[in-house]
Order: C-alpha cells, then structure tokens, then sequence
C-alpha cells in the first residue's frame, strides 16, 4: 500500500484514509496515506463521517501548490542530524524534502535537526540557506523561495530565554515527543507493557517541563493525552485507542488539522 501511495504521488494525486469502527488497520492505511500526503481520520462513529466529507471536498478544490521541493543547504562545519516527522534525503551537507501539494490556509513545514560547533559569546553562525520551488496552481508557473538561516551565541541565560523562537520549538518539542509515542506503540506491540509505560510516562513528564518553560498549554494537552495512553495499554479499550494513537501521531508528522471530535 505503501509503494501504490507513493506511485499515486508521482501522479499528483493524494489519498485520504478513513477508519471507521475498529474492523482495520490503521497502520496500512496510514503508511498509504503518508505516501501520498493525504489526511487520515479514524471514525469511531458514522456521525461523524460527514465533517470529515466536507473537509476532504473542500481540500481538492483549494490546492494551490504542487510538486515542492525543500532544498537545505548546510553550511560548513553544521551537521544535519535527522528530519523530525517527515521522510527526506540526507546527503552530505544537503537535505532535500519533497511534498506532493499544499493547500490553501494550510501550514507545512521541514524540522531539522542540526549540530553546530561552539562559538563566541557574541558571535553569529550561519547555518543553512533554504530554497522551496513549486508548481503555483494559481498562476500556472514555477515559483521559487529562498531564505538563509543563523544563529547567535550568548553567554546569558536571559538572552538565550527571550531569544526562543516558540513558533518552531512548540513544534519540535511536539514532534520529538510523537517519535517517543510511536516507540511506546511498537513496544505495546511487542508485548512490552512495562518499557512501553515507562515510555509513555517519561514523555509526559517531559512535556510537561517543556510547557512550563515555554508557557505552551498544547504541550500540558499533548501530556494529558500520554497519560490517558499510558492507562490504556492494559485494558480493554487498547483497540480504539490505538488506533487514536496512530490517528493523533499521523496528523502531527504531516500537520493535518484534527477535525474529528475527541476520543477516550
């Protein structure tokens, strides 16, 4: 399913997934949705397919982009380390990214994590320089961006604090904790109750730090949601709310906005 997502993006089409009840594998059916950059919704009830219906109608006919390309250069001495959420290449200093289409009012980004050598107090590094192109659904042309990245060293705590750009770091604090989540899934899998709990329980008390220092409510949510996860994996209801799961996490790795009522 996989490989017929991925075939489909090259066609500049995308599929979207729906789960209703817990007759599926929402495991399949999200790898072949990511392929393709469509959404996924698990539907625990048919009420609520006609929101999700009305979402996905309204995506097809507002694409604006198609074909973009993510290009990252790293300067010297910087050594891109991994791609949080998203698929990509690293080559060398050269980190490329690609998504078959965006929609409008719709928000996409690349997080990257890099090393950077120490510097000065003072002194500002460069660190990447970021081009994106694309097919512009509007004008019917080739657009491309570019911007440059860097970083400032200081030797103050305060300077430092105001300095955090939270627009990003919300996000990647989100994503670091989502890799954690799916490592508690495939450890309940196995069969691993206690490293999975340990998992799920770790994470929440570091989300927890993170929304404090960052005065970010959505980090105390994404915490909450890792307890309740951590009270499932023994009981009954491990079924459905594996499949939240699998839901939340897809939804954050391509940031697809959550439409669908809340699960428990």
């Amino acid at each position: 399913l996989a490989n017929l997502g991925e075939s489909l993006a090259k066609e500049g089409m995308a599929v979207t997934t729906i789960g209703l009840g817990l007759g599926f594998n929402e495991d399949l059916m999200t790898q072949l949705a990511f392929k393709s950059e469509g959404n996924h919704y698990f539907v625990a009830e048919e009420a609520e397919l006609a929101k999700v219906f009305n979402t996905e109608f309204g995506d097809v006919l507002s694409v604006v982009a198609q074909d973009v390309v993510v290009d990252i250069d790293c300067r010297e001495g910087i050594r891109p380390i991994r791609i949080l959420d998203r698929e990509g290449n690293i080559d060398g200093q050269t980190v490329k990214v690609k998504l078959p289409q965006i929609y409008s009012n719709q928000q996409k980004y690349v997080l990257l994590e890099v090393e950077i050598p120490a510097s000065e107090e003072g002194s500002t590094l460069p660190i990447a320089n970021v081009s994106v192109s694309y097919n512009n659904m509007e004008t019917k042309t080739s657009d491309d961006l570019s911007s440059s990245v860097s970083a400032r060293f200081s030797g103050s705590r305060t300077v430092v604090k105001e300095s955090v750009d939270k627009d990003v770091l919300v996000p990647a604090v989100r994503s670091i904790a989502n890799i954690a989540n799916e490592e508690a899934v495939r450890y309940r899998d196995e069969g691993k109750m206690e490293k999975a709990k340990e998992a799920l329980i770790s994470n929440q008390a570091y989300l927890q730090q993170q929304a404090r220092e960052l005065e970010a409510p959505t980090l105390f949510d994404d915490a909450d949601e890792n307890r309740q996860d951590a009270a499932s994996l023994e009981s009954g209801d491990w079924a459905m709310r594996r499949k939240v799961i699998t839901e939340r996490s897809y939804q954050l790795r391509t940031q697809q906005q959550n439409i669908a009522p809340s699960k428990n």
